[in-house]
């Protein structure tokens, strides 16, 4: 059988050069804008994965604290160095560093505020106290001054903190320096709403805004009477909404 040389030609492979010299063209190159879509997808979904991971990762490695509604106020009366008797409030204040061990915060500053008869109060951090009730008296063992705290990371933390109003520095005549001082006798007298609400702020250190919760607490009859024969009272304080 006698083959010719078109036929010859047309059995060299693509890309080689046939007997008769001359070549058949070769298969194209596949480009990368030629991948599968659902292949392109798929790698921009790895990158976006791999970025949250590293950025979950660093989050949990720096301090992240919430503090905790306080689950108990203690409201009582206090005689200051000219005699005035005025309230004063104290409360558990807990916290939770949810970052990991070796990243701590630390706690700088505690104050709670609230509103009276028009107008808003605040006290500062006075000391931290150990609050034990013996008989019918209202115990109060002082722990030290108010001072930085520290919240180890993974770790819960608290202690007790008995609340006074400080003096506000007037720059004016008609500034009062005891604004945020309340009498026992005007507290009593003013106590006509239901609820009373407290707001509880701390600063942390290397944070700007403060961590803040809320609680309230009931006003009734017993209570107003309690706090009028014995100068003090411990009451439920109800986790109320920050906003």
């Amino acid at each position: 059988m006698q083959i010719t040389h078109e036929q010859l030609s047309s059995l060299a492979p693509p890309g080689r050069t046939s007997a008769g010299g001359r070549s058949s063209p070769a298969a194209p190159a596949h480009s990368l804008t030629s991948l599968p879509l659902y292949a392109m997808e798929a790698a921009a979904l790895l990158i976006a994965f791999l970025g949250v991971l590293a950025a979950v990762s660093t989050y949990v490695r720096t301090p992240d604290v919430s503090l905790t509604p306080p689950a108990t106020l203690f409201v009582y009366f206090d005689t200051q160095a000219d005699g005035d008797v005025i309230v004063r409030f104290a409360a558990p204040m807990s916290y939770l560093n949810y970052g990991t061990p070796g990243y701590s915060a630390t706690i700088v500053d505690e104050n709670v505020s609230f509103n009276f008869s028009g107008k808003t109060y605040r006290q500062e951090w006075e000391s931290f106290e150990q609050v034990e009730l013996v008989g019918s008296q209202l115990r109060f063992e002082n722990q030290g001054r108010a001072q930085s705290a520290p919240v180890r990371g993974g770790a819960r933390s608290g202690h007790t903190t008995a609340f006074a109003p400080r003096l506000v520095h007037c720059s004016v005549t008609t500034c009062n320096p005891y604004a945020n001082s309340i009498r026992k006798d005007d507290f009593l007298g003013g106590l006509t709403s239901s609820t009373l609400s407290f707001r509880f702020a701390a600063g942390v250190k290397g944070r700007r805004e403060p961590l803040v919760t809320m609680c309230r607490i009931e006003v009734t009859g017993s209570m107003v009477d309690a706090l009028r024969q014995r100068n003090w009272v411990a009451s439920n304080c109800l986790a109320a909404s920050s906003s």
